[in-house]
């Protein structure tokens, strides 16, 4: 049975693609960023992403939607806000306006999924708010795992692009043992469901650079004979800056929930 995923922050869908190694579902999508939803629209478009709702702000879909997704979800995940945290910034923390915990709590409160699986900058690790993130956890009723740093760097790439990795499970509603991992049946299950899942990604969603160039539907390029144009270079660049690197997602969730053991 396919994990069902609640994507918080999803921004152009790098994280989605560690969700499809993993073999979820995922379920419903929360963005506000207006290129980034367009990403996200068109990625469904193509079959690569589930189809789900895209909700624009958090606090409005807690409002007026949260609730409907309560029971329906197993695991809620997102890459909360890091300018707040980033060493980049001002470092303000809790006190940035950016900064969305009480909304992320909201979100956990009324969905109740079994497990929670966050990601941020590395800068979290030496900021009071990391403090404030793992007494909302665990006052969520959550058992918290120790934060990972985990980066693309130790999952074979050139670049270090390091991140925090926050993980958590529902005691009340874990179907695992005591200390959050899968039975040894289970485990064997999950792998061999792993390895179909990436298979079935491999075979059926990945298509070569020489398939897409012969689609009579992609135009040549005008600027300069350069493949890539102009329009929203911007928004295309900050979407990636902000974005999760996809086996580093799927390699740090298998990591803290037990799956590498």
């Amino acid at each position: 049975m396919s994990v069902k995923e609640l994507a918080l922050f999803a921004g152009q869908g790098g994280g989605i693609y560690g969700s499809m190694i993993l073999g979820w579902n995922t379920v419903a999508y929360v963005e506000k960023n207006k290129y980034c939803q367009k990403v996200l629209r068109q990625r469904m478009q193509d079959g690569w992403f589930d189809n789900g709702e895209i909700y624009d702000d958090i606090t409005e879909f807690n409002a007026n939607h949260a609730h409907k997704y309560r029971g329906l979800i197993d695991v809620i995940t997102g890459g909360f806000p890091c300018q707040p945290h980033s060493v980049a910034g001002k470092r303000e923390g809790a006190s940035d306006e950016r900064y969305l915990w009480c909304e992320i709590e909201k979100t956990i409160e009324i969905v109740r999924p079994e497990r929670l699986f966050f990601e941020n900058v590395r800068g979290l690790l030496s900021d009071a708010a990391i403090i404030d993130v793992c007494r909302i956890i665990e006052g969520l009723g959550y058992q918290l795992s120790a934060p990972l740093l985990l980066g693309s760097d130790d999952c074979g790439n050139i670049h270090e692009r390091k991140r925090v990795w926050i993980y958590a499970t529902d005691p009340a509603q874990q179907p695992r043992n005591a200390c959050g991992t899968e039975t040894t049946q289970h485990k064997k299950q999950s792998a061999s469901e792993s390895r179909n899942s990436n298979q079935q990604f491999s075979n059926a969603r990945i298509r070569s650079f020489e398939q897409l160039l012969s689609e009579s539907n992609v135009p040549e390029p005008v600027f300069c004979g350069m493949d890539d144009e102009l329009p929203d270079r911007r928004q295309q660049l900050t979407a990636i800056g902000n974005g999760q690197d996809p086996i580093v997602m799927a390699t740090a969730y298998r990591i803290l929930s037990g799956e590498f053991l």
